[in-house]
């Protein structure tokens, strides 16, 4: 983390204590635009270490959570919200080439988690972190789906392994079955419905770790 000077991490402490304070909901990015039109000179990514943590430590006792999701940006964002109400309702900022939000009613988070003071600084895209979209379903990208050598065209089996967390998604052999409500996109990336989340207890979360095991992907529920 970037050491931030008093009057900095200040800034963004009344930011963040402010939003919390109005049940704002808002990501990361949102609160560090905000500390700069208050005369911070750093950006995001020197700030947004110190803006999870504080985010955290004001939205304590207040019900608050967070949600990874799609905001319009090239990789998917925490967005910080009332537990009561739907990420999903959030309005992102403006940004050019952005897709229109569906108008179908989003899916109602299961079992939101409140937010602590020194909670663990969330993970993202890099790290291998996904958020669901408003139906529920996950999408995996292309990159990480050619790792385990899922690519358009293949068959696919989900498996939930006996006794553990989870599911495990991999090529279907010449004697097995492919699952027909999963699929590959010509681009590649991996869709993952809620129903299918659902066979193992993963639907409606707010965060899923994703990883390349050998010739299958592992999809667990982040601990966050």
């Amino acid at each position: 983390m970037a050491t931030l000077d008093p009057d900095t991490r200040a800034t963004i402490d009344a930011v963040a204590a402010e939003w919390v304070q109005s049940k704002k909901m808002f990501s990361a990015f949102e609160v560090s635009l905000a500390a700069k039109e208050q005369g911070v000179q750093l950006r995001h990514r020197d700030l947004k270490d110190y803006v999870h943590e504080a985010v955290s430590k004001a939205a304590e006792g207040h019900q608050y959570s967070r949600t990874l999701m799609d905001v319009g940006a090239p990789t998917q964002a925490w967005v910080y919200h009332p537990i009561a109400d739907s990420p999903y309702a959030y309005v992102p900022l403006a940004r050019g080439g952005s897709e229109p939000r569906s108008k179908k009613k989003p899916v109602k988070l299961r079992a939101p988690r409140e937010l602590r003071a020194g909670s663990a600084l969330p993970g993202s895209n890099e790290d291998g972190v996904f958020g669901a979209g408003p139906d529920g379903s996950l999408r995996v990208p292309a990159e990480l789906c050619a790792k385990a050598g899922i690519t358009p065209g293949i068959g696919l089996v989900v498996e939930s392994p006996l006794g553990g967390e989870g599911l495990v998604v991999r090529r279907a052999s010449l004697m097995e079955l492919a699952d027909p409500s999963v699929s590959v996109e010509p681009g590649g990336a991996l869709v993952l419905p809620m129903s299918v989340l659902a066979k193992a207890s993963l639907d409606r979360l707010q965060g899923y770790s994703v990883e390349a095991k050998g010739e299958a992907l592992s999809v667990t529920a982040l601990d966050d």
